[in-house]
């Protein structure tokens, strides 16, 4: 079985899902934040680019969907950040590399199994459907761009 969206905008969604993570991994460091996590969901990156790029598309799949686990992962351990302004530059890290999981989600959903599915198949679909994250004012309470949540972390929140 092979992927029902085109192959090549699989594996150039994963390397785009590599190279954000590890973009990521400075703004974890630089505000004391464990990259553990972030480290693991590198390596699946990766093992997922390599499933695509050899069109084994059900690893691929099981990849996609450990990658949105441990994608959730991550956003509970920023949870715990006590310093709001730390929290926001973080998340605003993160919110590129959410959009990216999205549009490959989205992109692998046509090879998914139709009707009732769960395991793998099921995360997949659910991160696919997830509403986009927004920035938002502490002060006027407007949504913004996600660009002024990271030039002004310390008046704004990020809401996923």
């Amino acid at each position: 079985m092979g992927f029902a969206c085109d192959k090549a905008t699989v594996i150039s969604r994963s390397r785009r899902i590599v190279s954000i993570a590890e973009k990521t991994l400075p703004i974890f460091q630089t505000n004391g934040v464990d990259t553990a996590l972030l480290r693991e969901f590198i390596d699946g990156a990766k093992q997922l680019v390599t499933a695509a790029e050899q069109n084994q598309t059900e690893n691929a799949l099981a990849l996609a969907a450990s990658l949105t686990k441990a994608f959730d992962e991550i956003l509970i351990q920023v949870d715990l950040i006590r310093d709001s302004k730390i929290k926001t530059l973080v998340l605003v890290g993160l919110e590129v590399l959410n959009v990216s999981l999205e549009e490959l989600a989205q992109d692998l959903q046509g090879s998914l199994p139709t009707g009732r599915v769960g395991g793998d198949a099921a995360m997949v679909r659910a991160f696919a459907q997830r509403r986009a994250w927004k920035c938002r004012s502490s002060q006027t309470g407007r949504f913004e761009k996600m660009k002024w949540c990271a030039a002004h972390p310390d008046i704004s929140t990020v809401e996923r």
